[in-house]
Parts: C-alpha cells; sequence; structure tokens
C-alpha cells in the first residue's frame, strides 16, 4: 500500500501569510463552528506559514485528495492573494502531479511523475513552467524518472521549486502542532439534536456468512445522538436445535486515543415468547459515538466509519457432525438507551475462513 495525500501550497513572498483570510476561503458557505475538543473535530485545517523558501502550506479535511475541490480551493486562495497557488497530490504512490494556478496571469499548468491508473486527468508541459521553476530542462528529467514510490521526485525537485519536502508531502495525517503547523479544528453544524436517541444500522462493509472456530466479525453505525451501553442478540436455527453452542463475543471500537478496544460481553442462553431462542448479553461500558454527518468530504467521512464502527465479534463452536446442515442465525446490536434502535442480519453459513 502506497502513500496517498494532497496540499495546497501558497506563494507568499516571503511575507508571512494572513492564517485569517486563509481560513476564510476556506470555511466560506459552510457550516462550521469550532470544536471544543479534538476529538469532536470533524474537520481540521493546518497551515505552514513559514517564510524561510518563499511558500506557506495548507493542508484540510475539505480538500484532501479529492481533484475538484483542491481546483476550487486553490484558484480561491490564488485570486484572493494574487500570488502562485500550487496542489500536490499524490495516488498510492504511483502517480504524483503538480498543478500550478496563478490567477494574476490565467496560469493553469501541470506535471505529473508515474502512472496513473487509467487515463491521465492531464498532460504535461514542462515549458510551461519556464517562469515558476529555476531550471525546467532538470525539473523535466526529475519528473519522468520512473520511480518505485512516486513522491520521491519531490526530493530532487525541491531545489527546482523552492519547495522542501518537509512542505510538499503532507497530508491531514501528518501535519501538526510539533511539525510547526497551525492547526484548527470544527465540527459541522448541522441540525443534530443532543437528545436523538441512538440508532443502530449496519456499517457499510457487510458480512454475509458465518463460519465455526473463526471469528466473525459484524459491523455497525449510530445514525443517532451519543449514548452509552449495548445488548447483542445472537439466535437462530443452529442454536434452538443445540446445533451451535458460542465461545465468545466481545465488542470491538475505537478508544478515545485511537487503539482498539476489545470489551467482553456475558451472554447467556435466553428463549423469548415467540420460541425464538439464541444468547443474549450487555455490556454497559460501550461509548457510542454520536452519528457521522451527512455532508462531510467523502475520504472524511470514510476516514470516521472506520474509527467510529462498532463491531461485534463472535466465535462459534460446532455442536454437531460436519456433514449436517447448517441453518440461518440472527445477529442484532441493540442501543440500552432506545431499544428500537436496533439493528441486525441474518447470515448463512460459509464453509471457509473470512480472512
Amino acid at each position: 500500500m502506497g502513500y496517498s495525500f494532497s496540499n495546497i501550497q501558497i506563494k507568499n513572498k516571503g511575507r508571512v501569510v494572513d492564517v485569517d483570510r486563509v481560513l476564510e476561503v476556506l470555511t466560506a458557505a459552510k457550516n462550521l463552528r469550532k470544536a471544543e475538543a479534538d476529538e469532536e473535530a470533524d474537520i481540521i485545517i493546518a497551515i505552514y506559514t513559514g517564510t524561510e523558501n518563499g511558500w506557506a502550506t495548507v493542508v484540510s479535511d475539505l480538500f484532501d485528495q479529492d481533484d475538484q475541490a483542491l481546483t476550487g480551493y486553490a484558484r480561491s486562495l490564488s485570486e484572493t492573494f494574487q500570488t502562485e497557488a500550487m496542489i500536490i497530490g499524490c495516488f498510492d504512490s504511483d502517480y504524483l502531479f503538480l498543478n500550478l494556478l496563478d490567477s494574476r496571469n490565467d496560469v493553469d499548468i501541470w506535471a505529473a511523475c508515474g502512472h496513473y491508473p487509467g487515463k491521465a486527468p492531464r498532460r504535461s508541459n514542462y515549458n510551461t513552467w519556464k517562469d515558476y521553476v529555476t531550471d525546467v530542462s532538470a525539473f523535466r528529467e526529475a519528473m519522468r524518472k520512473d520511480r518505485v514510490f512516486a513522491e520521491e521526485c519531490l526530493e530532487e525537485v525541491d531545489s527546482i521549486i523552492s519547495l522542501p519536502t518537509k512542505q510538499s508531502l503532507q497530508c491531514v495525517e501528518t501535519a501538526s502542532e510539533e511539525a510547526d503547523f497551525i492547526c484548527f479544528r470544527y465540527m459541522l453544524a448541522g441540525d443534530e439534536k443532543p437528545d436523538d436517541p441512538p440508532r443502530f444500522e449496519l456499517g457499510t462493509i457487510r458480512t454475509i456468512g458465518y463460519h465455526f472456530y473463526e471469528s466473525n466479525l459484524i459491523r455497525f453505525l449510530n445514525h443517532g445522538g451519543a449514548s452509552r451501553g449495548v445488548a447483542v442478540f445472537i439466535g437462530g436455527e443452529p442454536f434452538d436445535t443445540h446445533k451451535a453452542e458460542i465461545e465468545k463475543v466481545e465488542i470491538q471500537m475505537h478508544g478515545s486515543n485511537g487503539e482498539w478496544l476489545l470489551l467482553p460481553v456475558d451472554m447467556k442462553k435466553v428463549e423469548f415468547e415467540n420460541g425464538l431462542k439464541g444468547f443474549y448479553g450487555t455490556c454497559a461500558s460501550v461509548r457510542i459515538p454520536k452519528a457521522i454527518p451527512d455532508n462531510l468530504p467523502s475520504k472524511k467521512r470514510m476516514s470516521l466509519e472506520f474509527d467510529r464502527s462498532i463491531i461485534v465479534r463472535f466465535i462459534l463452536l460446532r455442536g454437531y457432525r460436519q456433514d449436517e446442515p447448517c441453518g440461518k442465525i440472527q445477529v442484532c446490536l441493540i442501543p440500552l438507551a432506545n431499544n428500537a434502535g436496533q439493528a441486525g442480519t441474518v447470515l448463512s453459513f460459509f464453509n471457509f475462513p473470512p480472512f
């Protein structure tokens, strides 16, 4: 797996960039409010204001790896500051591009290194860079070299474009106060209500079958308000006929520092009035994070879905011969604060491991 990232560079000609104006451009028409705590942040904007090389660096979830948003913001920054703005983007270490915009002179030029998966977005014309690099020939030669990691070309062109790799290689995940960035954290101010009850739905990564003696993972996401405590129900035909037993059930989720947590669920055999048999248990310590806002950039949304997933992890043991047919099972996750907010799935037996 390679490195994917994007950033915007603003030519500041040795002056400290006006941070407030950068924020105005990026947050215009966005319904944002300052986050009170880091873990509450939906959007991060980080700005490196250093003047030693004439470039200021901006990274944000607002445009990270979103080509249309990158172009729109870079053009707006070029127009606002009446200077060059340069987009640097990399796709999985296979393809790296530089897109320089200069609104004063109606300039929009492109240079790329590596191989794009499919038709490249644009063709490079290195002669158009003559007013923006120190040596066009050296720039062309460096960008055209075959490399295992496309981003390595930034080390060779750093003096040609007057931009060190400590800025050109930055992204949201690497920019921090420790790296001399000024960081601003925002929450999307939508119509959410703090007293909305929790409401689970299956995660975007779906499990369609179960198996024995290996961990089964079912992912859920909360689409309501934050809460605490869940219940798990696992039942179905194999448990009705005593053909299956549960060895272990856990809730897997991220902790406040991003670490994985495995919280045990003490399951007990149950039989409901309608005759359904299975296993039921609760875990009151599970912290249910609030719903993910709908209008987040796609990459940020995918990241939050991974961070905020609540995973029911369980292992089943066979209670019958290998050649006997297996029935379907049902797995439900129930918020203790709202039984009506439960979600579940029905799984068929798969005779192979998941990984």
